[in-house]
């Protein structure tokens, strides 16, 4: 090679000295005119320069090997260029990631004349071929020499086209390079390559089938389909582009999944541009393609006809879409005959995006059942957005799927929903946001007779304006139907501040003369329970929990000397009656403290406080609460119905607890407190007891008797014949005799729960407890042992002769000796039962029933003793 002449220039590729293949450029070509000829070939080039390469990505490409010859000729001082050549690739194959292709033989041969001066092509050869196993898999041909023009060019006078051939490629065969989605499928594909009107006009026509395809969609589901595609299209002078049409089509097991179908133009002069796309989708077979669980539809389809159009910098979308025939189950929600539609209207400039219409409707039976209409504006730059909705006329059978699964069985007879809302934002001016939505002629129908049918309202009111980076809460109101004890009004208002957003701060106060919730909590959460009738009971979600022996992470809450106030003069919910409440919430990031919260409830007065440290694993916290004598029947009347009448009396209770951490390690450490329970005239009977622990303790009570009669006490046949009341008679008069206190006193620390007093009462028993819970750092290991002490009422001791007859009758209670101890651990409890205490109790019982005098008469023991002692 000279500055001027390029005559042979040959590359040779070496690895560790052994020759990896060469790229020989042979001239004359003059620099200077550009023009002559080069010949170019690549010979020798097989996996071992191609592994190089492909080293990066993983890639061996086994046997393959690839050879080039080309000639290029130029002439015209460079303007016009001719090529021929071949490209052969022998056996090419690729491993990557444990997948390797089939052995694919492919050589290419073409011949290509391009006159720039002139703005056209000659294309005279181009032939492709490509075998697998034999058999041909690529191929293409050109029916005769193709003419390519752009630009102002005549151009020439003939047609040509270009035919591109895929016959049964198997694609699990590729998924190296389709991924793992795409597990089967046999694809056939024709291409025609068409030039016109001398290469002035240019067209594709593209037929694509893709048999028995398999995907992996999700996890566990795989997806079976046939795959069509269809698309024309044609260019003219590189200026126009245009897409007559194109349909896909996908159908499984000959049912029509989804259509998508469409046309469409570019100009590349203007940049302008205009697209139609129609979409039809059968969610019936969209939903037996893709189950999900707690989903079945039997029938439903989705349309959208929509266009795209591009003038200058403006795109704008327009469209319909259309919900219509849709019944079946999703989750909790019933839908039959359901529909929507919804016309779009959007536009799109580099400064703003604009909302000219987005109009919808629900439809029933093909009927509109709610109107809604949203417009607005939106600039990046500036920040700004303006937005306006209305609701109009949503009706029940518009709304039924969505509310009916709330209604806690009952059915949705009628309601109008209405309302409307506007936002206007600006960062660096006044803003505003309001809304009036409004419910009327809310009623329902109840099963079962316990919700009235009267119609009920709601209405919310919003009016908040923003200055920069403040909120100003004019209005935020919730009104619902007044009842004969409140006007069911609440209003909150206040201000809040977040120009920092890790940090907003804020100041408001909820307040209300008076509300009751009893009717929207019916309605909702299941009516008060008839007597004699059960509310089932639902399975609550179990939420996502941290592992045991893990703390909770510290959390910041994004907010910063946030402070809430609640005064309410009246509060009803069902029986419950809550007078003065006062609260305060105050937040500052990890810190949330609650004080005052003080209340009347029905007609006692209790309050609590709360300080948590957020900040930390696991949490700090304080807790303190006091109620004196508060009413416990309306409270078990109001949230367990079906315990309606079980339980009265009152309930007292103090406690202060503070601690470090929820784990069992920390509440070991870090625990402290005390508390005092005092529940009194409960008039609780025992079989409606549900608590564990007194079940428990109630059993063994009540088997006393078979305890005393234990085998293992020797003095079985005396005692059987001693003693006459058996369990089930003694668990009759428990039954008869209701518990009436319940008293819990105890404290923590130093790694343990000390149970310093527990008192169970009726007039049949007592039972009195103290003891320990050792706490472990794994708290269900935690260790129980708290001895319990069992008096009988001495009626129920005398029939188990467990009273000496001449014993005075100073006390209530026979106390028995302490033979049952609560054991093992909280997450394995059990008990205790001392055999030798038993034992004495047994010999004292049949001790006492040989000595009982009978029908006035002296025991025979004591007339056998009385004649030994006189002799």
């Amino acid at each position: 090679a000279t500055p001027t002449e390029i005559k042979q220039l040959d590359l040779h590729f070496q690895n560790a000295g052994a020759a990896l293949g060469e790229l020989a450029i042979s001239g004359p070509l003059d620099l200077a005119k550009m023009e002559g000829s080069l010949d170019v070939a690549l010979r020798g080039v097989d996996q071992r320069l191609l592994n190089l390469a492909g080293a990066a990505r993983g890639m061996d490409f086994g046997s393959t090997t690839i050879t080039s010859t080309n000639q290029i000729t130029f002439t015209n001082s460079g303007k016009t260029i001719a090529a021929t050549g071949r490209l052969v690739a022998d056996k090419f194959q690729v491993t990557r990631a444990g997948q390797t292709t089939p052995v694919l033989n492919f050589n290419a041969d073409y011949a290509v004349t391009v006159d720039n001066a002139a703005q056209k092509a000659l294309l005279h050869v181009l032939a492709l071929n490509g075998t697998q196993d034999g058999r041909v898999l690529l191929s293409a041909r050109l029916s005769q020499p193709m003419d390519l023009a752009w630009g102002n060019s005549a151009g020439g006078v003939g047609n040509s086209a270009l035919d591109l051939d895929v016959t049964n490629l198997n694609l699990a065969d590729w998924r190296l390079f389709l991924g793992n989605t795409v597990t089967a499928g046999d694809m056939n594909l024709h291409l025609t390559f068409s030039s016109r009107q001398g290469g002035k006009q240019l067209g594709f026509d593209l037929h694509s089938q893709i048999n028995d395809l398999a995907a992996a969609i999700g996890s566990n589901q795989t997806f079976q389909a046939t795959v069509n595609l269809q698309a024309q299209g044609e260019a003219e002078d590189f200026r126009q582009l245009k897409l007559n049409g194109y349909q896909l089509q996908i159908s499984r097991q000959r049912l029509p999944l989804l259509a998508v179908s469409g046309s469409g133009s570019y100009n590349l002069a203007d940049a302008s541009a205009d697209a139609q796309v129609a979409l039809e989708a059968s969610l019936a077979g969209l939903g037996e393609a893709f189950p999900q669980p707690d989903t079945k539809i039997s029938s439903g389809t989705v349309k959208l006809n929509g266009r795209v159009t591009q003038q200058q910098n403006t795109q704008t979308v327009t469209g319909q879409l259309a919900l219509a025939d849709l019944t079946g189950e999703i989750g909790k929600n019933s839908f039959h005959d359901f529909g929507s539609t919804m016309d779009l209207a959007v536009s799109r400039t580099p400064e703003r995006i604009q909302i000219q219409k987005l109009n919808g409707a629900l439809t029933q039976n093909g009927s509109a059942r709610g109107d809604f209409a949203v417009t607005g504006a939106f600039e990046p730059a500036r920040q700004t957005v303006q937005l306006s909705a209305k609701l109009s006329g949503f009706n029940q059978d518009g709304l039924r799927p969505f509310l009916e699964p709330l209604l806690a069985g009952k059915q949705l007879v009628s309601i109008v929903v209405n309302g409307n809302a506007s936002v206007q934002y600006a960062p660096n001016s006044s803003s505003a946001i309001k809304a009036d939505l409004q419910v009327t002629n809310l009623v329902v129908h109840d099963p079962q007779g316990q919700f009235p049918a009267t119609p009920l309202e709601a209405r919310l009111q919003i009016d908040t304006s923003l200055q920069k980076q403040s909120a100003d809460i004019h209005q935020f109101q919730i009104g619902l139907t007044p009842s004969d004890r409140a006007q069911n009004r609440v209003q909150l208002q206040g201000q809040v501040e977040f120009s920092q957003p890790k940090a907003v701060q804020g100041n408001l106060t909820l307040s209300s003369d008076g509300i009751d919730l009893t009717r929207y909590y019916d309605l909702f959460a299941g009516g008060a329970k008839a007597p004699g009738k059960t509310i089932p009971a639902t399975s609550p979600a179990t939420p996502a929990s941290t592992p045991a022996d893990q703390e909770s992470p510290p959390m910041s809450l994004p907010l910063h000397n946030f402070k809430l106030a609640a005064d309410i003069r009246q509060l009803y919910l069902r029986e419950v009656a809550i007078t003065n409440f006062q609260t305060s919430v105050k937040i500052d990031g990890g810190r949330v403290q609650v004080k005052p919260f003080q209340l009347v409830l029905n007609g006692a007065p209790a309050s609590a406080s709360a300080d948590l440290d957020l900040s930390v694993p696991g949490y700090k916290y304080n807790f303190a609460l006091d109620a004196d004598q508060v009413p416990f029947g309306p409270l078990v009347d109001t949230f367990a119905p079906d315990r309606q009448g079980q339980l009265g009396g009152t309930l007292t209770t103090h406690a202060k607890i503070a601690g470090a951490g929820t784990t069992g390690e920390n509440l070991k450490k870090n625990l402290t407190g005390q508390f005092e329970v005092d529940a009194t005239n409960l008039n609780l009977s025992v079989i409606n007891v549900r608590s564990e622990v007194l079940k428990s303790l109630i059993n063994v009570i009540a088997t006393v008797p078979q305890l005393l009669s234990n085998p293992e006490t020797a003095v079985v046949s005396l005692l059987t014949r001693a003693t006459g009341l058996k369990k089930d008679g003694l668990m009759n008069q428990l039954q008869q005799s209701p518990i009436q206190t319940i008293t819990v006193q105890g404290g923590a620390g130093e790694g343990r729960i000390n149970l310093q007093l527990a008192v169970v009462q009726s007039d049949a028993f007592e039972a009195d407890a103290t003891g320990t819970i050792g706490l472990a750092p794994v708290l269900t290991n935690s260790t129980i042992n708290i001895p319990v002490t069992i008096l009988l009422s001495r009626s129920i001791a005398g029939q188990l002769n467990l009273a000496a007859a001449n014993t005075s009758a100073t006390g209530a209670y026979v106390p028995l000796p302490q033979f049952f101890t609560m054991t093992g651990t909280l997450g394995n409890p059990g008990k205790k039962i001392n055999k030798v205490a038993l034992v004495g109790l047994t010999v004292q019982s049949v001790g006492n029933s040989l000595l009982k005098p009978s029908n006035g008469n002296p025991s025979p023991v004591g007339n056998l003793l009385n004649q030994l002692l006189h002799r």
